[in-house]
Order: C-alpha cells, then sequence, then structure tokens
C-alpha cells in the first residue's frame, strides 16, 4: 500500500499558481525561525523549496512545515511524507482542492 500511495504522489499532475506562490512566500518571509530559502520549480510544476532555519531541530523542522501546511494548504486535500536525510528533512507534500486540482512541493528543510 505503501508503495502504491508512492506511486500516486509522484504521478501528481501538480499546478502553480501566482495565489499559491503568493502564500509560499508569504509563509518564508514571515517565519522569525527561517534565516533564508530558495524556491525554484521543475519541468513538471512541482515546487522546490529549500529551507534553512536559524537553529535546525528535528522537532522544530517538523512545526515549522506543519504550519507552513496549515498556511498554504487547501482545505480538501493534503498528504505528505517525511524523511530524514541526516542533517536534511524532506518532505514530499501535495495539496489540492475539490476537483484535484492542486500542487505538488518538495521541501527540504536543514
Amino acid at each position: 500500500m505503501v508503495n502504491s500511495i508512492k506511486k500516486s504522489m509522484v504521478e501528481f499532475p501538480s499546478h502553480i499558481d501566482v495565489g499559491m506562490s503568493r502564500d509560499i512566500k508569504a509563509f518564508m518571509d514571515g517565519s522569525k525561525e527561517i534565516l533564508s530559502y530558495k524556491i525554484t520549480a521543475d519541468a513538471d510544476s512541482k515546487i522546490l523549496i529549500n529551507i534553512k532555519l536559524k537553529e535546525c531541530t528535528i522537532p522544530l523542522a517538523k512545526n515549522i512545515f506543519l504550519k507552513f501546511v496549515n498556511f498554504v494548504g487547501y482545505g480538501y486535500f493534503n498528504l505528505y511524507i517525511k524523511e530524514e536525510l541526516g542533517e536534511q528533512i524532506k518532505y514530499l507534500y501535495i495539496t489540492a482542492n475539490q476537483e484535484w486540482y492542486g500542487t505538488k512541493m518538495e521541501v527540504f528543510i536543514s
């Protein structure tokens, strides 16, 4: 079942809209714990976000990510997978509305 969820997440058609882009930037600019960040997108419209915290701990990274989901996520569907990669945490995150129109993101926190 886990492999089927991961496969569905990889195949999810991502869309980037202006409102989502503004919300992501507003969250990053408004967070006191974030030292720096970089936002890019790949050819499949997946948003790639690299966040450098002033002080990175797993609990703080999780807290920042959950605040991020609460701030930018659509109210209908939010799904994420977390991986700990040494000193970096990676989230594959998908948020969508009732029509399954949404955005896929990879969020790296260190």
